[in-house]
């Protein structure tokens, strides 16, 4: 598996943890962390060991949502104001992002999500695909 930029994965015993890992950006998801979560997946789902998966936030929250100030601050397609909005570009940005989370949804092996507090809509969204 690559290096993971926005989660941490463990295995202790026979629960698979996938942890978001951007606390001081309240856990916000950025363009890598739906592929890494569907990574982290796979990773359990082909590991015979595992019999569960956990999801959980580092720190304070589980998860504020997108995080808007690293949008702005990158270089992403689609969003150069000098240039036409292509909408297929953004519906494709857009479904892998929701095929990383419904990977969680499609995971061969149940998955459960801890959070302290109910979590911003977004990111309910992401919880609400475990079991």
């Amino acid at each position: 598996m690559e290096t993971l930029e926005t989660l941490t994965y463990e295995v202790t015993g026979p629960i698979a943890r996938i942890t978001l890992n951007r606390p001081a950006r309240g856990n916000g998801i950025t363009l890598a962390m739906p592929r890494e979560i569907a990574a982290c997946v796979e990773r359990a789902n082909l590991d015979p060991a595992v019999h569960v998966i956990a999801l959980a936030g580092n720190g304070t929250g589980f998860c504020g949502g997108y995080d808007l100030v690293e949008s702005a601050e990158a270089d992403m397609p689609n969003h150069d104001p000098s240039v036409p909005w292509d909408p297929v570009v953004d519906f494709q940005m857009m479904s892998r992002n929701v095929r990383g989370f419904m990977s969680l949804f499609h995971s061969d092996k149940p998955v459960v999500c801890t959070a302290s507090a109910w979590p911003a809509a977004r990111t309910w969204r992401c919880a609400r695909t475990c079991w």
